[in-house]
């Protein structure tokens, strides 16, 4: 019984886990296909002519920003992409409890020699498979990307001086340009740190879908409220990038735990921050490492999944209307 169970949730979950998992391989190869036709030079000239006020939205050092690795790191903070996550997360944990019932299938499903156990964690199981699908289709359209791609490298022409290692800049001379494929320039491994994130994000949100999920009756009311959080939760990341004087309110966006450009810049900088619980800044502020940011998403989910199990499991199930 509990592989028609597997079966049948795989099957419900397949075309959507389909679509959006060659979305988000779509998308992820587009935007580094951009990235490639940008030139460093024009973009380090682009990002000098914005005012300080935006630049506050950018948690990385611009010199970092301003490479290859790290514009193409940015395409895991893209809205079109976590919203994918979202879509996903939302749309299958909250068919846990509140879309069996409003389909009016609990009531045969559980009539089954099936337990409220196995129902509840095949379910969410097969949701946080298709979490870890799309998070690798993530990594694996930036690997194609980066594969793929050439970018334009134009060098100022120079003099070098022989045993001395000096170069002299020779201003009357054109610029060099040639083409350069871009996997000579970005390792992709360096991505990990932002998968890994993505796929706790999911985590969570799977977890507190499917706890809404399990006491309420109506499936849509069940979305309308982890949606209405979810925006809530954006806002207010944005708010306290934006706002200096408004920074204390990110402690309250489940948001601000989702840092993937940082994991990467820091991680890149220095491999060690990986395994590192806290972590120190240049200008010396203390932060939360990547480690501590993906434990604590895995922690409220984990608690997210239980105590909405056992509301599941103690809850009289209404007869479907």
């Amino acid at each position: 019984m509990n592989y028609a169970i597997w079966k049948k949730n795989f099957n419900d979950a397949r075309l959507l886990l389909l679509a959006l998992a060659l979305y988000v391989i779509i998308f992820s190869w587009a935007r580094v296909y951009i990235v490639s036709e940008l030139d460093t030079s024009q973009f380090r000239q682009i990002l000098d002519l914005l005012p300080d006020s935006l630049k506050s939205f950018t948690p990385v050092d611009f010199e970092w920003l301003i490479s290859y690795t790290g514009r193409i790191a940015f395409n895991f903070d893209e809205p079109m992409l976590v919203g994918a996550i979202a879509i996903w997360c939302i749309a299958r944990a909250s068919d846990v409890v509140s879309g069996q019932l409003s389909g009016g299938t609990m009531e045969m499903l559980l009539a089954q020699p099936v337990s409220r156990l196995s129902h509840y964690s095949i379910h969410c199981l097969v949701t946080l498979l298709g979490v870890l699908i799309i998070s690798l289709a993530t990594w694996f359209g930036m690997w194609a990307g980066v594969s793929t791609a050439t970018v334009e490298i134009t060098t100022k022409p120079e003099l070098n001086i022989p045993y001395l290692g000096i170069g002299i800049p020779m201003p009357f001379l054109p610029d060099k340009t040639e083409m350069v494929p871009m996997r000579q320039l970005v390792d992709c491994m360096s991505f990990w740190p932002g998968v890994v994130n993505l796929f706790t994000l999911g985590f969570f949100l799977t977890a507190m879908t499917a706890f809404f999920s399990s006491w309420d009756r109506y499936r849509w009311r069940t979305i309308g409220i982890v949606t209405g959080i979810y925006v809530i939760a954006a806002l207010i990341k944005v708010m306290a990038m934006s706002i200096e004087r408004l920074a204390w309110t990110s402690y309250f966006s489940f948001f601000s735990l989702y840092e993937p450009e940082v994991a990467i810049a820091e991680i890149d900088r220095d491999p060690n921050i990986a395994y590192q619980w806290v972590m120190e800044s240049s200008n010396g502020i203390v932060s939360l490492g990547p480690l501590s940011q993906n434990a604590i998403y895995l922690g409220w989910g984990l608690a997210f999944f239980v105590v909405g199990f056992i509301l599941f499991r103690r809850r009289d199930l209404p007869a479907p209307l």
